[in-house]
């Protein structure tokens, strides 16, 4: 299942509401500004907290699924308007850290009985509260929910929307629980008042382009181009908007088409210049920092989770040319038929040093003790 695409015909879109809720604003508007890859609607998030976002996704049977996502607040300030908000879902997900699983019972009730069916939970973290957190949020469940780890907040949503579709997609049943590592998911603050000023003039243009190509950034009439290891990032002189185009889909054969937009800095107040207008200074101080790796930890992590796509299509040679494999497997990519399990992300967290060896023993005797059980 890819995401986005401009070819599905209008009789095979469908549009579903899924509800994001959570304790943590930043962690919902980080989940949310992924998976609608920056296109998310703030205007009542001033007034009741209530951010607005859309997916696209493509379907296994080639239609589309439409993803109306709405981060709501865990805390109303009007009595009986998130409700309202609430009404016509299809399916909710909850996204918590595994220290914040104690309030999963408080947002499991505030859902309906049918997105309780319709209901994926996404864990963002690691370390030894996770399965802690596994386990209480499963006694609340009261079944046993399908666990897997996910490469990123897009594949999450895809799976997402192929079972409110009715998919036949073996991976999981809902309700189930996704693990994702921190840098898939990295908490961004909500952009709270759309931006007001004008465009970059002409002249504000070509100063900025000048200034770039002093410390070797390539430019076009339009845009600076940066490249960093991650894909290319296009700087729009005008409105200075960043877009990434990864590199790994130089070397996919599908034809859908990756741009995320990275958000550097998310206010424009406070700067000025004889020369340069508040815009024009903003869009200079982004591409110095995209080209100096001057960044701070959140866009690193936004460039980290937009590179990555464990479901490329690669031509059939690549297993003749190894040194291209390490490189893709780097940026996300799985192999086709390989499963990935509680106990390979364990084991993965254990090369990186993020598991002691003991823990890691303590896990997979735990997990196979489950498994011979089951049998």
């Amino acid at each position: 299942m890819n995401r986005s695409s401009n070819e599905t015909p209008d009789n095979a879109r469908v549009m579903f509401k899924a509800l994001v809720l959570g304790v943590n604003a930043a962690l919902q508007t980080g989940f949310l500004n992924i998976a609608s890859e920056g296109t998310v609607a703030y205007q009542l998030h001033s007034t009741v907290g209530v951010g607005i976002g859309v997916s696209r996704c493509r379907l296994d049977d080639g239609g589309e699924a439409v993803l109306q996502l709405w981060a709501l607040p865990t805390t109303e300030r009007f009595p009986g308007l998130i409700q309202t908000f609430m009404r016509g879902h299809r399916g909710a997900i909850i996204v918590l850290r595994p220290e914040e699983a104690d309030s999963f019972a408080d947002l499991y009730r505030m859902l309906t009985d049918r997105s309780r069916t319709s209901l994926l939970v996404a864990i963002v973290g690691s370390g030894r509260e996770t399965e802690i957190a596994i386990k209480r949020i499963t006694q609340i469940l009261r079944t046993q929910p399908t666990v897997y780890h996910a490469e990123s907040v897009g594949n999450t949503v895809d799976s997402f929307a192929e079972k409110l579709r009715g998919g036949d997609d073996s991976k999981i049943a809902l309700p189930c629980i996704v693990l994702l590592d921190e840098e898939a998911c990295p908490e961004q603050d909500p952009i709270l008042s759309p931006n007001q000023l004008p465009p970059n003039s002409k002249e504000e243009m070509s100063i900025i382009r000048e200034n770039a190509e002093s410390f070797g950034v390539g430019t076009t009439s339009t845009h600076c181009i940066l490249e960093l290891d991650e894909g290319i990032v296009k700087v729009d002189l005008s409105k200075g908007d960043a877009v990434l185009e990864p590199v790994i889909c130089d070397y996919c054969l599908k034809k859908c088409v990756r741009r995320s937009k990275i958000c550097i800095v998310g206010t424009d107040a406070g700067w000025s210049s004889e020369d340069l207008g508040a815009r024009a200074l903003l869009t200079m101080a982004k591409i110095y920092a995209l080209a100096t790796r001057e960044i701070p930890d959140h866009v690193e992590k936004q460039l980290y989770q937009a590179s990555r796509c464990s479901k490329i299509e690669l031509p059939h040679d690549l297993g003749s040319k190894p040194q291209l494999e390490q490189r893709l497997t780097k940026l996300g990519y799985i192999k086709k038929g390989v499963s990935w399990t509680l106990l390979d992300e364990a084991n993965r967290r254990r090369q990186d040093g993020r598991l002691s060896e003991t823990d890691y023993e303590s896990i997979a005797r735990r997990i196979q003790s489950q498994e011979a059980a089951d049998q």
